[in-house]
């Protein structure tokens, strides 16, 4: 970092309203520039002088230091620049400094967890960057309990899963804790990408296979067993596109929906009826014309007359009425394949702050039935349509049961990821949401008020076993908050 200019403030505005129900901390302490050469005469938290940094090898930044001890959880920073590529936040424990956060962005603004620490002076480094830094404002609180949005039994916050059933892979997972674990976090499973429905209406499994239907029989009752007790709803996603499926004549358009239409609503109440399923879930990617929204309103409208919906919506388009929306439980929004100018893959700037603000403020989904998308896989920077890296490619399995992973617990980027395209060996820096990160969107997910989350996809995570995979993320932040 050859320049940083410093201008902290308490204040400062985001598009997306944030809830947090607590005093900004920040305002009562002192900021002490480190590694900063004055460059105008005075200079506080709420603004103030330009600061130049010191000499190369310093390390820029700033403390807030407080009269007495305070306790926090969490940390929302504001940059003007986008510039910054590695920052670390300290907590002081007497005479030694404990690292209670570090990430690869700010951007316009993100949003810190850190698990509950008590000190007097809290630390921002500001380790590297790709050109000048200007800080607008640091805001530090002590987030306090959702205990009225708790994530199991009744109550409304959720976090839903994506699972694909492959084969007799469930079956295969009975007694495994590695993935019953996720079930602790989970309160709705969505299976998807198992059933079709024919040019006739009728539902096919497994790409029609002879044997498709016991297949997914067999998993679905191993399913339920890995679930046991456990407080989750099961739902099935219903998908006609002929690509996913692998079948030209497996295609959604207006003219099937409204021709089969009592064929089709026939053939899913049977399916919601025969395996027990909690409710429905609809992907279509994406209607292209307003008779296609239509038809696929009377689709949903239909369906919810006689189970539960859910939608998989992208942030920047749902063309539905009022009383479709109304009629929806909940919309899994696809938070993920956005890309910053970067290259980075759902920063929480993109697929966290500005995603929601699209969905609530254009869209005008209410917030109670957004479900955040957080993605288990990540992409190549290069936005390689390609490379795909999934999370749980990131460990592996050590002699003795532990995990190491090569992200650990800060980490997004993989250096090199090696992919084939067009029968062409590629290699490409890929971005992926870390531990820390999906922490970061929990909190999110909290403190904007939105019904909950949505995993994509279950099985691209890391087993639950490892202490940083990503629904182990999820349950840590709830586990704090929801008491």
């Amino acid at each position: 970092m050859v320049l940083v200019w410093a201008v902290l403030s308490s204040l400062g505005c985001t598009s997306l309203d944030l809830n947090i129900d607590a005093e900004n901390l920040a305002v009562k302490a002192d900021a002490v520039p480190t590694g900063l050469a004055k460059a105008g005469s005075g200079w506080t938290a709420r603004g103030g002088a330009q600061w130049t940094k010191q000499d190369p090898g310093s390390v820029a930044g700033f403390e807030l230091r407080w009269a007495e001890s305070v306790v926090f959880n969490t940390v929302l920073l504001r940059e003007k620049t986008d510039a910054v590529t590695l920052f670390r936040l300290y907590a002081r424990r007497g005479e030694d400094w404990e690292l209670i956060y570090e990430q690869d962005r700010i951007g316009k603004e993100t949003l810190c967890y850190v698990e509950e620490v008590r000190t007097d002076t809290l630390r921002l480094e500001l380790l590297e960057s790709i050109g000048p830094v200007r800080l607008d404002s640091v805001e530090v609180y002590h987030t306090g309990s959702f205990s009225g949005r708790r994530a199991t039994g009744s109550y409304p916050f959720k976090v839903s899963q994506y699972l694909r059933m492959d084969g007799q892979d469930i079956v295969d997972r009975l007694g495994d804790p590695g993935f019953s674990g996720y079930y602790d976090v989970v309160t709705d499973v969505i299976i998807f990408d198992n059933c079709y429905l024919a040019s006739d209406g009728t539902p096919v499994f497994y790409q029609n296979r002879e044997d498709g239907e016991a297949q997914f029989e067999a998993n679905l009752s191993a399913l339920r067993q890995i679930i046991g007790s456990r407080p989750v709803r099961i739902w099935m996603t219903i998908f006609f596109d002929q690509y996913r499926s692998g079948q030209k004549d497996l295609v959604l358009t207006a003219q099937f929906l409204n021709e089969k239409r009592d064929s089709i609503n026939a053939n899913i109440q049977g399916l919601v009826d025969r395996y027990g399923l909690y409710g429905i879930d609809y992907d279509w990617e994406y209607p292209e014309s307003s008779t296609q929204w239509r038809a696929y309103e009377g689709l949903i409208q239909d369906t919810a007359a006689y189970t539960k919906v859910s939608v998989a919506i992208a942030p920047w388009r749902f063309d539905a009425s009022r009383e479709t929306i109304n009629m929806v439980e909940h919309f899994n929004v696809m938070c993920y394949d956005l890309f910053d100018n970067r290259g980075h893959h759902s920063t929480i700037q993109t697929a966290g702050f500005e995603a929601l603000a699209k969905t609530i403020y254009q869209l005008k989904i209410p917030r109670e039935k957004i479900l955040l998308g957080i993605p288990s896989y990540g992409r190549a920077v290069n936005r390689s349509g390609n490379s795909w890296p999934e999370y749980r490619g990131t460990v592996s399995l050590q002699p003795g049961g532990g995990y190491s992973g090569s992200l650990g617990k800060w980490g997004n980027q993989l250096p090199s990821f090696m992919y084939t395209e067009d029968g062409i060996e590629m290699n490409s820096a890929a971005y992926l949401n870390g531990y820390a990160i999906t922490r970061d969107k929990t909190l999110l997910a909290l403190v904007s008020g939105i019904g909950g989350l949505m995993i994509f996809r279950a099985k691209c995570d890391a087993p639950y076993t490892y202490e940083y995979s990503l629904h182990r993320a999820i349950r840590n932040v709830l586990s704090a908050l929801l008491r």
